[in-house]
C-alpha cells in the first residue's frame, strides 16, 4: 500500500493552484467515507470559547460530567493561531471526549464541523471584564506574553502603569475578541451555517446548574440535578486545577475609563444588525 501510495504521488500532477485532488487528499477522504459507513460516531462535546471565559473551567466540569477524555484538534505552536487538523477528526470520530479551543468561525472550520456533525459551546464573557483579565494574566504570568497568537507583549509591559496596560490590551487584542464574537454571530444567527450552543461566563458564574442543565440538553446527556450539582462541588474542590478564579463580574464597566469603553463601543456601529449583548455591549 506504502509504494502504491508513494508512486501515486510521485506521479501525481497539479493543475489548479489548490490541489484540493491531490493522493493524500483522496485517501483521507476515503478513510472518512469509511467511517461513516462502519463506524459508530461518538459522542463528542465542544467549547469553543473567549479566552479568559471561564472556558478550563467548564471542559473540567464537563469531563467530570460525563468521564470523558479531553483531546485537541491542533498542535500547540507559539505565535501560530489554533486551526483544526483534519486527520486528528478523522482518528477521533469514533471517540468520546470533550474538546476545548478558542478558533473563530472560519469558512473551514464551519465546513470541518458540519463534516463531522459537531455541535459547539460558544461561550462568550463581557468584554470590558476581559480587557482586565486579559491584563492580569499578562501580567502574573498565566498568560505567555511573548508566545501568545493574539499579539505579542514587549518585555517592558509588566512595568508600565496599569493604563497603560490596558491600551495595549484595547488595541492589540480586543480586536481579536471582536472578529472572534462576530464571526460566530454571523454563522450561526445571519447565515444559519451551523448549529451552537450560546452560553456566557456569566450565566456560568451565577447559575452554574442551569447552565449545565442547559448544555445536558443540548448534547443529549442524561443527568439528574443531584448528579450535576455533585460534580460542580467536587471540581470547585480543585480550583487550581481548572485555573478559575471567578472575576468580579462588571469590574471592567468600574475601572475602564469612559474613553477606553468608547473605544469598545465604537467598534460596534459598524454592525448595526449584531446584537452585542453577548459581551456586554
Amino acid at each position: 500500500m506504502n509504494e502504491e501510495f508513494i508512486k501515486d504521488i510521485k506521479e501525481y500532477q497539479f493543475l489548479t493552484k489548490v490541489p484540493n485532488n491531490g493522493p493524500t487528499t483522496k485517501f483521507l477522504d476515503s478513510l472518512y467515507s469509511a467511517l461513516l459507513e462502519k463506524e459508530k460516531q461518538g459522542h463528542q462535546l465542544v467549547v469553543n470559547a473567549m479566552p479568559k471565559s471561564g472556558s478550563t473551567y467548564l471542559t473540567h466540569l464537563l469531563r467530570s460530567l460525563t468521564k470523558y477524555h479531553e483531546v485537541v484538534f491542533h498542535l500547540p505552536m507559539q505565535n501560530s493561531e489554533p486551526t483544526m487538523f483534519y486527520h486528528f477528526l478523522i482518528d477521533l470520530y469514533n471517540k468520546n471526549y470533550v474538546m476545548h479551543h478558542h478558533y473563530k468561525a472560519s469558512a473551514y472550520h464551519i465546513f470541518m464541523y458540519n463534516k463531522f456533525n459537531i455541535k459547539p459551546i460558544i461561550l462568550t464573557r463581557n468584554i470590558y471584564d476581559v480587557v482586565l483579565s486579559f491584563t492580569d494574566s499578562v501580567k502574573t504570568g498565566k498568560h505567555d506574553p511573548f508566545g501568545g497568537w493574539l499579539t505579542f507583549f514587549p518585555p517592558e509591559f509588566k512595568t508600565w502603569d496599569e493604563q497603560k496596560q490596558f491600551e495595549m490590551t484595547l488595541d492589540m487584542v480586543i480586536p481579536w475578541y471582536m472578529f472572534f464574537y462576530l464571526s460566530w454571530y454571523y454563522a450561526n444567527k445571519i447565515n444559519n451555517e451551523i448549529e451552537v450552543l450560546w452560553i456566557t461566563y456569566e450565566e456560568l458564574v451565577t447559575n452554574d446548574l442551569n447552565t449545565l442543565k442547559k448544555i445536558c440538553d443540548f448534547y443529549k446527556i442524561q443527568k439528574t440535578d443531584e448528579e450535576i450539582l455533585n460534580i460542580i462541588n467536587i471540581v470547585n474542590q480543585n480550583k487550581a486545577k481548572t485555573r478559575f478564579n471567578k472575576g468580579l463580574i462588571g469590574r471592567g464597566q468600574k475601572i475602564l475609563s469612559e474613553e477606553q469603553k468608547n473605544t469598545i463601543k465604537e467598534k460596534t456601529l459598524y454592525y448595526p444588525n449584531v446584537d452585542f449583548s453577548a459581551i456586554g455591549l
